[in-house]
């Protein structure tokens, strides 16, 4: 999906829609590969949930406005993507920057390679032109705690960020 209207580079891309969640990361991540392409970017993010204990959330779109996410949650049900009523908009700032500043090719070799480890990595156009590889999206620092200690399990250095850019 093209940037919507009024996206430029350097905007916040704070909203996003959270279509599924699940307790085991393999079904999440499974679940967030058969959403289709226009919805990316695609990825799950493990967040703590009290006593609930680790659930993954997967999340798709990086929009600037509420409106643009609710234009993608709509479509995802007329396509019968996500079956009305799920599916929920979200305040999402925060993301992990794992790689930033590379060119485009770089960027998707290196998401690439983290998405055969499990790492539901993506890329974002930062406003110099350059891009960034991120993984997850959190509503607040607190909520990427556990998704923070997964990833450097898998060897991931990353650092949280506010998600800024143009998507791809």
């Amino acid at each position: 999906m093209a940037a919507g209207a009024g996206e430029a580079a350097g905007d916040s891309l704070f909203y996003s829609v959270q279509v599924a969640a699940f307790n085991q990361a393999d079904q999440a991540i499974r679940y967030a590969g058969g959403v289709p392409r226009e919805a990316d970017p695609r990825t799950v993010s493990a967040v703590r949930l009290g006593r609930q204990g680790l659930w993954y959330r997967v999340i798709v779109g990086a929009f600037t406005t509420a409106a643009g996410a609710d234009s993608l949650l709509r479509a995802l049900w007329r396509e019968g993507t996500v079956e009305r009523p799920n599916g929920t908009i979200v305040r999402t700032p925060h993301a992990f920057l794992i790689d930033g500043q590379g060119s485009a090719e770089a960027a998707a070799d290196r998401a690439e390679g983290l998405r055969r480890r499990g790492v539901a990595a993506y890329i974002v156009s930062a406003p110099d032109g350059s891009a960034q590889v991120l993984a997850g999206a959190f509503e607040g620092p607190d909520q990427a705690e556990a998704a923070d200690s997964l990833l450097r399990l898998a060897g991931v250095r990353p650092t949280l960020v506010q998600r800024m850019g143009i998507r791809r």
